[in-house]
């Protein structure tokens, strides 16, 4: 698998983190957004989350299962006019605002056809009408979809079209994605193995040749549900998630992680207990003492941790005590965080 990287000079890059914010910003301008990026990055979540903040209903449109009377809607004869009314899908928000404040969130859009792609364009463009049919006057207008280098089946969407969108390309964010995991109740193993293997881009990588899986957010969550079966089952659902070579390698650290035997003779004699000479076992022994520390362990967490290199040492204790601040008051965590801060100088 290879990583992809974002070229400044055609894209403009925006994270989790920065894209709610953006999202109300743009709302309170009126001006449709275009999200690019890869697929399971959580381009829809963060139009979610943007709704949410902003008390806005938000109506999806799947543009790759629809085609263009979809979105016109369903004909109906009026026998008093002798003319044909439409019936709008209830997917699009009704034209006269009775449905509050919304959100029009155009999924997958240039993977639908040119014709489909040239009707939605009379959705984003002013007056904004399709037909009879009128997007109201509260409706905020979102468009997502992925580039060219993340899936052949995007099409090329009509410069006319493009032009009308502000336009992003979202990229992945490690602390979000740590906030959402932490939040979401992740499997600790696979929050500790982004972790550890943030450097090697393990968050999003690009399949090679014709692997179906690849490591994204979304399948990386995914693998939070396999963590305790066995692990002839656990490594096959792992590299049919995220591909081979992050799942062989998520397999080895969840495997290191869950070796109770080792946790519990730091816990019971934390100065003899041994010492990994592997980094990832290194990095996943504290990964796994500062999710399990409480205040009977915790001053048995800190004097092991003083043996590991200073940086996981560092991280293991400090993990600990953000998840549970009542670790603080644990006698010795003074101490150990006033020699820390003479290690660096502080």
């Amino acid at each position: 698998m290879t990583q992809l990287t974002i070229n400044p000079e055609v894209e403009n890059p925006i994270t989790m983190r920065e894209l709610p914010e953006t999202l109300l910003m743009h709302f309170r301008t009126n001006e449709p957004v275009m999200l690019s990026g890869d697929s399971g990055i959580g381009k829809t979540m963060g139009v979610h989350q943007a709704c949410d903040m902003d008390g806005r209903k938000m109506f999806t449109f799947q543009t790759n299962i629809s085609e263009p009377v979809d979105a016109r809607g369903c004909p109906v004869p009026n026998m008093e006019t002798r003319t044909t009314d439409w019936f709008v899908p209830n997917n699009l928000p009704k034209s006269d605002g009775s449905d509050g404040p919304s959100t029009l969130f155009i999924d997958e859009i240039n993977t639908g056809s040119v014709m489909m792609m040239a009707v939605l364009m009379q959705l984003v463009v002013w007056p904004r009408k399709l037909g009879d049919y009128q997007l109201p006057d509260n409706c905020r207008v979102v468009a997502a979809g992925n580039r060219r280098k993340d899936s052949k089946a995007v099409h090329d969407m009509p410069k006319p079209l493009k032009t009308r969108f502000v336009n992003y390309t979202v990229v992945v964010d490690y602390d979000v994605f740590d906030e959402y995991a932490a939040a979401s109740g992740l499997a600790p193993e696979i929050r500790a193995f982004v972790k550890f293997r943030k450097a090697a881009g393990v968050l999003l990588r690009q399949p090679v040749g014709d692997e179906w899986a690849y490591a994204n957010p979304r399948s990386i969550v995914k693998c939070g549900k396999y963590v305790h079966e066995k692990p002839s089952l656990r490594v096959k659902a792992f590299i049919g998630s995220v591909g081979r070579d992050v799942g062989t390698e998520m397999e080895g650290f969840v495997s290191m992680y869950q070796s109770f035997t080792t946790i519990e003779t730091i816990l019971k004699d934390p100065d003899n207990a041994p010492v990994p000479s592997e980094p990832s076992h290194i990095y996943g022994v504290a990964a796994a003492l500062s999710n399990i520390a409480d205040r009977k362990t915790f001053r048995n967490v800190m004097a092991y941790a003083k043996r590991l290199p200073p940086d996981i040492g560092n991280m293991c204790v400090l993990t600990a005590a953000e998840r549970d601040k009542k670790l603080t008051s644990v006698v010795g965590f003074s101490e150990w965080s006033t020699d820390t801060h003479a290690q660096l100088g502080v």
